[in-house]
């Protein structure tokens, strides 16, 4: 299977001495697309059928969602993928949503039968509180 790694470390903010300090929530979401550890071999099918209006979206919470602060420093996890599906890595300012926060994160995916991790670095902030599972930029 894929694994997936990531990390992010929340930054401090301007109104951290008088509000307290800089937090935002974090969790990972799977939605599967077969129940077996192998590959859907048609996955980009049945994955519009499962995705289709009339059809309940089944999620599941791999990673339960928590709140991470400042102090908590650079917070690392990894995941590895057993099942053909879709994976969100969710960010959420939702409990603090009037005060801008800043997070750095990091994002690398490997495959057995790649020869490179693939990854994405970026960091991000948001005035008016970021939806879950969005980028405020």
């Amino acid at each position: 299977g894929q694994l997936v790694e990531w990390d992010f470390q929340v930054s401090s903010g301007l109104a951290d001495a008088a509000l307290g300090e800089s937090s935002v929530s974090f969790g990972l979401d799977a939605f599967w697309i077969s129940d077996s550890g192998r590959d859907a071999p048609d996955f980009s099918k049945k994955l519009l059928e499962r995705l289709r209006f009339d059809h309940p979206l089944a999620t599941e919470s791999v990673v339960p969602i928590k709140t991470y602060s400042v102090k908590r420093g650079k917070v690392k996890g990894s995941l590895r993928i057993q099942k053909a599906g879709v994976v969100w890595l969710r960010w959420s300012n939702a409990h603090s949503a009037l005060r801008r926060k800043e997070i750095h994160y990091q994002i690398k995916l490997a495959c057995p039968d790649m020869d490179e991790v693939v990854g994405l670095r970026a960091s991000g902030s948001s005035r008016h509180g970021m939806p879950a599972g969005t980028a405020p930029w």
